[in-house]
């Protein structure tokens, strides 16, 4: 169970057209990085412009001017620099409008300067103001071209009559020895003048209702964007619950995952599963992501909480201020936890109500209708993984009861079974009586009978421990190595006597494998003895441990014997099954050693490939771990040294025991 403390920010944050200017789209952002590289082409500019208007005959004041543009860039790299420490200091908005400020005033300074050096009033630069009015109007929200226009507005007029006071004189323009415009204190330059300002004025107005539109848009496209971004969250959540439903078989991994899951989609909201005890009193939390056990642990009495009874009756409750609804039962535990917003869903299977869906947060009225669809649709999800993992467990668990039921009768043959075989062999053997040939003939049909069955005991018992998946297999490690030489010492004298050729080897290096016990031995075992049991005579049976790849190690059985019928190998894990020519074969053989097999190479989270075909012979190979997987690892092979694979033994719809 995590804290409360990051349970917070909205559902699904939305924008409003007042948003402030950093959350706005980069174009708008407050770092003005799209304008600075901008900054570095105004100084060649004005040295290329002034230059070129020298050469045509034009009188300027080359000094001041080119004084401007050597300082423009000076201060571009200052500013540059400013907003560079800002970034990396995690600057606060407060030193970047400083800056932003800076930089304006600065701007319209040397604007005045160019304006004043090459005409003043009449100046062909004045028109450039108009520029800035536009830029502040598509940079910043708000009024803000209404004031750079006053500023640009106040700037020429106390310029105009600084002029007329004569406290500056500025540079008039002049071509080749004329005057090029009247004087400035002329009715002509107050015309010029005040229709500047009008068109400053105008274009203020012009580009921020222009950009009230556009802002709206913007605003209403990120809401769009924001909510497809959320849908499509939501979307994934949903998909991934779905995936856990279909992968986890056990009740609480699965309410544990869809806890984690929806929390992370709800946006720093808590999550919590509670289900109906029996008898249909009480509600418990099964799961929850994001809320303290003082919480999770407490039980609700339906009786003393109408609030959850609506929701048991069908109804999904949405609650915005539950310091208000004296209806919870567990009001003030919320309260202490400084949650506001619950929105309870009810897990419905059919007609049937097993629990609640529900998501709290801090702040008032946090939970809309969306959300209530959105969590309704989930519920839905859930309650169908909550009633197939109960269908899964009692199954599970019937399998369980079987599997003890077939261990208990299984050891409680083998002692009379034994004690039988025993008195048998004192007879064949004639200590208690010389027998005529035909009662030693029938004697040793009975024993022939028995081990057979104490055979099928032993493959019983072999098969019931490797399905009790709530003991885990003991933690060692196993030599390849080591079991080869334990192969070529116990199966070779065997082999002898079948007439059958039986070569055994282990690649030098390889890993030891983390197994439990013998399993893989008794793997090994079952594989050999049958390679040599259906190999005629002349055959040939032979076994490899090999490096399959880094961290696994395969072995490899093969045999020239009789084969298996493709048209039987899907029932080759199936216990007691045996096919049609190896009855024919042998009348001995049980048809458990390979079920076995597959039971035990499925506990190790291995795989299990079979190649075979009638009068072709046989090739099994099981792949093990280094280091056991704690999921089971899906893997295929399509052929076996060139030949198609033709039965796949291992499944993976079985938990790890760790899981359970």
């Amino acid at each position: 169970m995590g804290s409360l403390s990051k349970i917070g920010s909205s559902f699904a944050p939305g924008l409003s057209p007042e948003r402030p200017l950093e959350d706005l789209p980069s174009i708008w952002g407050r770092r003005p990085s799209w304008q600075l590289p901008l900054r570095w082409l105004i100084a060649p500019l004005l040295v290329s412009l002034a230059v070129i208007a020298n050469s045509l005959g034009f009188s300027l004041d080359l000094r001041a001017i080119l004084a401007i543009a050597a300082a423009h860039p000076v201060f571009s790299a200052l500013i540059t620099l400013a907003y560079r420490l800002s970034d990396r200091s995690a600057g606060t908005t407060g030193y970047d409008r400083m800056l932003l400020s800076t930089e304006v005033l600065v701007d319209y300074v040397a604007m005045f300067l160019l304006i004043h050096f090459t005409g003043g009033v009449f100046s062909p630069l004045t028109p450039f103001l108009i520029f800035h009015v536009i830029l502040a109007g598509i940079r910043f929200p708000g009024g803000a071209a209404y004031v750079f226009a006053t500023w640009a507005t106040l700037g020429i007029w106390g310029l105009y009559f600084a002029n007329q006071s004569g406290w500056i004189t500025s540079r008039p323009i002049v071509h080749e020895g004329v005057l090029l415009h009247p004087e400035s204190g002329g009715l002509e330059a107050k015309v010029a003048l005040v229709s500047l300002s009008v068109t400053i004025f105008l274009a203020a107005l012009l580009v921020h209702q222009i950009m009230i539109g556009v802002r709206s848009r913007v605003v209403a496209l990120s809401e769009t964007t924001d909510a497809l971004a959320m849908s499509n969250r939501k979307l994934g959540s949903l998909y991934e619950i779905v995936r856990v439903i279909g992968r986890e078989r056990h009740l609480k991994r699965i309410l544990d995952r869809v806890a984690h899951e929806l929390a992370g989609i709800v946006g720093n909201a808590a999550v919590a599963i509670g289900l109906v005890e029996e008898g249909g009193r009480t509600l418990r939390f099964a799961a929850a992501e994001g809320l303290p056990d003082v919480f999770t642990t407490s039980t609700i009495e339906l009786e003393k909480s109408p609030f959850h009874e609506r929701v048991l009756r069908g109804e999904t409750a949405l609650e915005g201020r539950i310091d208000l609804d004296h209806s919870h039962q567990l009001r003030g535990k919320l309260a202490d936890l400084g949650i506001q917003s619950i929105l309870l869903a009810p897990l419905r299977v059919e007609n049937r109500i097993l629990g609640t869906l529900g998501i709290y947060a801090t702040q008032e009225g946090r939970f809309h209708d969306i959300d209530a669809r959105f969590l309704e649709l989930t519920a839905e999800l859930v309650a169908m993984a909550i009633e197939d993992a109960r269908t899964n467990e009692e199954i599970e668990a019937l399998v369980e009861e079987k599997t003890r039921f077939t261990l208990q009768v299984a050891h409680n043959l083998r002692a009379p079974l034994g004690a039988a075989l025993g008195l048998l062999d004192l007879m064949t053997a004639g200590h208690l009586g010389q027998m005529d040939p035909r009662q030693l003939e029938t004697t040793e049909r009975v024993m022939t009978r028995l081990q057979a069955l104490d055979e099928m005991i032993s493959g019983l018992l072999e098969i019931g421990r490797s399905r009790d998946w709530g003991q885990e297999i003991v933690d060692v490690r196993v030599d390849p190595a080591e079991v080869a030489r334990h192969l070529e010492s116990t199966f070779g004298p065997e082999a002898t006597r079948h007439g059958v050729s039986f070569h055994v080897c282990a690649e030098d290096g390889l890993p030891t494998v983390q197994s439990g016990g013998d399993l893989v031995m008794r793997i090994a075992e079952n594989l050999v003895s049958n390679a040599i049991k259906y190999t005629p005579a002349g055959g040939e049976v032979d076994v490899r441990f090999e490096r399959k790849a880094p961290g696994q190690v395969r072995l490899l059985v093969r045999d020239s014997g009789i084969g298996i019928p493709s048209s039987e190998q899907s029932r080759l894990s199936e216990e007691f099954f045996r096919a049609s020519n190896a009855k024919k074969h042998t009348a001995l053989g049980t048809g458990l050693g390979l079920a076995f097999v597959k039971e035990a190479v499925e506990r190790h989270r291995g795989h299990l490939f079979v190649a075979s075909d009638s009068g072709l012979g046989t090739i099994v190979a099981v792949d093990l771990y280094e280091k056991r997987p704690v999921s089971p690892v899906a893997d295929t092979a399509p052929e076996i040294e060139g030949r198609p694979v033709t039965f796949i033994g291992t499944s993976y719809d079985r938990p790890s025991p760790e899981a359970r």
